[in-house]
């Protein structure tokens, strides 16, 4: 309570007046309506989630995305957005006053998205879901005092490991079994100090709660890949009424479609196992199941190479296969398409045909279930 009434008469001082989450909504379409007229800086301070590291496999991260909403669909260019993430990193880390001051205030931002508290989970000094709400607040208190915006995240639901092969495995069950009492802390707070709540958690339990969805959202076991990045942006700017479903950063249906245009996709039906048939526009990753390492497709050979999991083979058309243009680099393998096609197909182990061409049909399509697509 001190700190509540000691925070409050700071902020009086400065001039600076918190009316709560409402008022902030209406700020920033005030803000957005007026196409930037005053320059604003958001920036998004978290962990790897936020970060956006490694399990994207280099497509965008919901901050991205969100830049690309407000400077590249809304022409706001004079904006700044700023990923502030660091993998790793807790409450700890956050409240530092020497990297509070050069990755957040230095810009003195007028928004600040906060995702916060997976790592606190498995921190020595944790002290538990208490613990975790007094270094929160803190953080809290000190953005508003800032002047800041705050939007308060919920993390997105995560996969129980039921046989743990890795030392880290253990961090992984620990974080499944607490991550609820950690989201309320994190709706608990945003209630306490009036903020701006995107709720991730709810959204995921409401539209992943398949098993096999939340396989297509998840890049691993506890971080959003592609697709659930693209999600986790959706709700962000629906929250924020910046929401346009005619716009290509906001035409997301939870579980649905694919992240990206997947014309190259093969369906899986009842066709023989071994029999894949494309599309010419190999412009994205596709996950099918399984294949043999070598193959023959229209005349061209397929080599081998690496892919993002174990599950998944990737293979690279030679250029006598491709029947139309496409970005290319030179590598230790000659001239390859810059993207690789990771294929698979569950449940059929046969080989394709020798010397025929390789081809997988059935049910499923490129937005989910076999034959989804993979961001």
């Amino acid at each position: 309570m001190k700190k509540s009434v000691l925070l409050a008469m700071l902020m009086l001082l400065s001039g600076i007046v918190f009316a709560g989450a409402q008022n902030d909504l209406d700020r920033i379409a005030e803000h957005i309506e007026n196409r930037g007229a005053d320059p604003w800086t958001w920036v998004f301070y978290g962990d790897s989630i936020t970060h956006g590291a490694r399990h994207t496999y280099g497509w965008r991260s919901f901050a991205e995305i969100f830049h690309e909403r407000v400077r590249g669909e809304y022409l706001i260019k004079n904006d700044m957005v700023i990923n502030s993430g660091s993998s790793g990193y807790t409450t700890f880390e956050l409240l530092d006053g020497n990297y509070y001051r050069r990755m957040v205030k230095r810009f003195r931002p007028q928004v600040v998205f906060l995702l916060i508290g997976c790592n606190d989970i498995v921190h020595p000094k944790c002290d538990g879901p208490e613990g975790f709400r007094t270094r929160l607040e803190t953080l809290v208190e000190r953005l508003q005092s800032d002047g800041a915006i705050v939007v308060l995240q919920t993390y997105n639901t995560i996969q129980l490991i039921t046989n743990p092969t890795q030392p880290y495995h253990q961090g992984y069950i620990k974080r499944y079994y607490e991550f609820p009492a950690f989201n309320q802390v994190i709706r608990d707070t945003a209630k306490k100090y009036d903020t701006i709540l995107v709720d991730h958690t709810a959204h995921w339990q409401a539209n992943a709660s398949d098993p096999e969805v939340l396989n297509f959202w998840l890049g691993e076991t506890i971080h959003p890949g592609a697709r659930g990045h693209l999600e986790m942006a959706k709700l962000i700017l629906q929250k924020l009424n910046l929401y346009d479903p005619d716009s290509i950063c906001c035409n997301v249906e939870a579980g649905g479609k694919a992240p990206v245009s997947a014309s190259a996709a093969s369906n899986v039906d009842d066709s023989p196992a071994g029999t894949v048939v494309f599309a010419q526009n190999f412009d994205t990753d596709f996950k099918l199941g399984p294949l043999p390492r070598n193959l023959n497709l229209t005349g061209g050979s397929w080599r081998t190479g690496r892919c993002r999991t174990s599950r998944t083979r990737s293979i690279w058309p030679s250029p006598t296969s491709v029947s139309s243009p496409l970005p290319r680099r030179r590598g230790r393998d000659g001239v390859r398409p810059v993207l690789p096609l990771c294929l698979a197909v569950r449940g059929r182990d046969a080989a394709p045909p020798a010397g025929g061409v390789a081809a997988v049909r059935g049910r499923g399509s490129a937005g989910g279930g076999n034959g989804a697509a993979r961001g």
